[in-house]
């Protein structure tokens, strides 16, 4: 065998080890994508459940958000202003969901009871007016995501706010 040959069985052997690498490349970048995908999703998850450990922990600012969906102007300026500002926590952490979903680093399967939230809050009189008055304060894109949950709300989220079920108490 001549020098030459050996060369050549040398590039094609090379050739072969490069292909390999490619693809295990390949797969590992898709195994990658998966978790930060995964990561993402347990973020933004996170940050709601979060939002609504607020509510569980403090019965005066369940009464506070019960009666801000209510109507924002029975409030007083203070309770407005915590309201708005638990609500807008809230909302920005489905509109980051929305985002990362539009750019595919998220799971879509994980918006459906996340639209149906949300309109159980913003189909409320007080949660219209926030929307009304605060969506500037969201991206254009999901302006038009809420938008749209609102001109056709998703089954299932006439019961999805944060109305408690039977007996009112006092």
């Amino acid at each position: 065998m001549t020098l030459s040959e050996l060369a050549s069985i040398g590039e094609f052997v090379g050739g072969i080890g490069v292909v390999v690498t490619l693809i295990f490349v390949g797969v590992q970048l898709r195994q990658n994508t998966r978790a930060v995908q995964r990561s993402s999703a347990r973020e933004a998850g996170n940050a709601l459940v979060g939002a609504v450990q607020l509510h569980a922990d403090s019965a005066e600012l369940t009464d506070l958000t019960l009666r801000a969906l209510d109507s924002l102007d029975q409030l007083t300026p203070i309770e407005r202003y915590r309201f708005e500002s638990w609500m807008y926590c809230w909302m920005h952490s489905h509109e980051q969901e929305h985002l990362a979903s539009r750019d595919r680093s998220h799971l879509d399967e994980l918006l459906a009871p996340k639209r149906r939230a949300i309109a159980g809050y913003i189909m409320t009189p007080g949660g219209s007016q926030f929307w009304s008055e605060r969506k500037s304060w969201f991206t254009d894109y999901f302006q038009g995501v809420v938008d749209d949950i609102v001109a056709n709300p998703p089954p299932g989220s006439e019961t999805s706010g944060m109305r408690p079920k039977g007996p009112q108490s006092s």
